[in-house]
């Protein structure tokens, strides 16, 4: 037996003072004259009815093993010996989930910076992702008195004019609801490859259509002329994507009843026409600069210095190097998506999946989840496909010459190795380079071991490097097909 004194608990700030009473019973003081007349200049407190408006204090305090005798669990005692006692138990108790709140008390919150407030944030989001419980943020919490008019009740009291302090969370959280700052660009490295593989195909086409923009610039057209038919043409394809985009990211609000403004859905035409114009600005400003004498031009034209060509590998190299914009272009999708994977993949083996710091002194959390690896896994797969794109456009355009190489006795096996060899070219620039942009954010910036990091650079620079490779089959499909009487039907 002993005596219990709650002057003796550990205290905490006024300042910091919430209405979770757990100690004291809890006090609502009067709004107006009638009021305190009524409760005869008192506060109102609890009554015995557990159902009135201010809730009762605990009625005991105590561990959680010895509660469970009170609902309905026989408990060993310390020589392990089960008492045969039948215990009380109080209604509508069970003892599958006798716990109706938990406080928690955050490791390494040193006061209300914005470290610390991370820190609360990630750890309220953590307990979320693995319990489905509701968690409320109490850090930086402060009461407001607001008044509140209670009502007469049924057994003789007045109506009330209180003055109560509600407590206004500190930091608000949605769970399930809102996008962090990593989702968010996650999803834009999404819309940043899209890009990349609308601007290649613009350059294709701008190539394409040498012979019809010189001929145009002769018939006296501007430059700006062009520039501005181009830019159309683009305008027209981010409309139609956007129409369709957001069709059918309304079809899937309302098949999944998800709660999503309509503005939302309409602003996805805006922002595809913005990206189509975008990406194609630099092609359709290449177009305006077009020549009348570009119609006499072949599409490919040798510059600077010649080399000979003694292998697959150089006549590999050599095709790269032709075309510096289209083989950048078709990198960078793998250099982005792989710097994405290795950040990630070096967190989740650092980490535990949850990193926070500090960036250039402002307080980051980063938590990696299964969605965030597929974002990036469909950015690579993005990526893959607009390195498939760059092959078949380099295949298409140079058919006139593997026709040749195929007359002079090469066979389906060297072209189609060189195919091969040009889609290792691209997948080893995107992925080493993105590999090494990955070991620098995440060393620099984020504070990763470096261990952790090179292990995750080469993990996923290897898997840049092989849906590179793999993007080059559909263009090895095409091989056959470029026999010198098809390549000769087609000029």
């Amino acid at each position: 037996m002993g005596t219990f004194d709650p002057r003796r608990l550990p205290g905490f700030s006024p300042l910091s003072r919430v209405p979770l009473e757990s100690y004291v019973p809890p006090e609502i003081a009067a709004a107006d004259a009638a009021t305190k007349r009524v409760l005869g200049g008192e506060p109102l407190r609890p009554t015995l009815n557990l159902a009135d408006y201010v809730a009762q204090p605990p009625l005991m305090l105590t561990s959680l093993r010895a509660a469970m005798r009170f609902l309905g669990r026989w408990v060993p005692t310390q020589q392990c010996v089960f008492k045969q006692e039948r215990p009380f138990v109080f209604q509508n108790t069970t003892y599958a989930a006798p716990i109706s709140a938990i406080r928690v008390r955050v490791k390494g919150v040193t006061g209300p910076d914005e470290l610390s407030l991370t820190r609360v944030r990630v750890v309220a989001q953590k307990i979320h992702d693995e319990t489905g419980l509701d968690v409320d943020i109490t850090a930086g919490s402060s009461p407001h008195p607001l008044l509140v008019e209670l009502p007469a009740g049924k057994f003789g009291r007045p109506e009330l004019l209180l003055r109560e302090g509600w407590s206004k969370k500190g930091v608000s959280v949605s769970f399930l609801r809102a996008l962090d700052r990593k989702d968010v660009l996650l999803f834009a490295l999404i819309l940043v490859i899209c890009a990349f593989f609308l601007s290649n195909g613009a350059l294709a086409a701008v190539r394409a259509r040498r012979e019809e923009i010189g001929t145009l610039r002769t018939l006296g057209w501007p430059g700006r002329a062009v520039f501005g038919v181009v830019l159309a043409e683009l305008f027209g394809v981010g409309l139609l994507a956007g129409v369709l985009g957001a069709g059918l990211a309304l079809l899937l609000v309302v098949s999944l009843g998800l709660d999503l403004n309509l503005w939302r859905v309409v602003l996805v035409v805006p922002l595809a026409v913005g990206l189509a114009l975008l990406a194609g600005f630099v092609p359709a400003l290449l177009a305006g600069r077009g020549q009348p004498l570009d119609a006499l031009r072949p599409p490919v034209a040798g510059r600077g210095r010649l080399g000979r060509v003694r292998s697959v590998f150089t006549l590999a190299a050599a095709n790269l190097r032709r075309l510096q914009a289209r083989t950048l272009l078709g990198s960078a999708g793998l250099l982005v998506g792989v710097a994405a994977l290795t950040v990630l993949v070096a967190i989740e083996r650092s980490f535990g999946g949850t990193l926070v710091g500090t960036v250039l002194g402002n307080a980051i959390s980063v938590q990696v989840r299964g969605s965030d690896f597929v974002a990036v896994g469909l950015t690579i797969l993005l990526a893959g496909v607009s390195v498939a794109d760059v092959l078949y456009l380099n295949l298409r355009e140079r058919s006139p010459e593997l026709a040749t190489l195929r007359a002079f006795g090469w066979s389906d096996a060297q072209i189609a190795a060189t195919v091969v060899l040009e889609a290792l070219g691209i997948g080893a620039i995107g992925s080493l380079a993105g590999a090494a942009l990955g070991i620098v954010l995440g060393a620099l910036l984020l504070g990763v071991s470096l261990l952790p990091l090179l292990a995750a650079a080469a993990m996923a620079a290897t898997g840049g490097i092989a849906v590179a490779i793999l993007a080059s089959l559909v263009p090895l499909s095409q091989v056959g097909r470029l026999t010198p009487h098809t390549v000769l039907a087609t000029e």
